[in-house]
């Protein structure tokens, strides 16, 4: 990720020495589009409001941003 309020070079989490299971700080995909959303200055529990259909939220659940690859 780059550009748009991500902090270059960062780094978060770890897996093991190989790369095959994550040690530290997992993250799903919900973080991930928070974080895009944070970044680009949307509220990411708001709702998409689109008539003649039910509203839904921009990220499910209450999952955060990754704060650590926010500038």
């Amino acid at each position: 990720m780059f550009g748009s309020g991500i902090q270059p070079g960062a780094v978060v989490g770890a897996t093991d020495k190989l790369g095959f299971e994550v040690t530290t700080h997992a993250f799903n995909e919900q973080n991930l589009f928070a974080t895009i959303f944070a970044a680009l200055g949307i509220d990411p529990h708001d709702e998409f409001k689109i008539p003649n259909l039910p509203n839904f939220h921009h990220v499910e659940d209450s999952s955060s941003p990754i704060k650590e690859v926010l500038a």
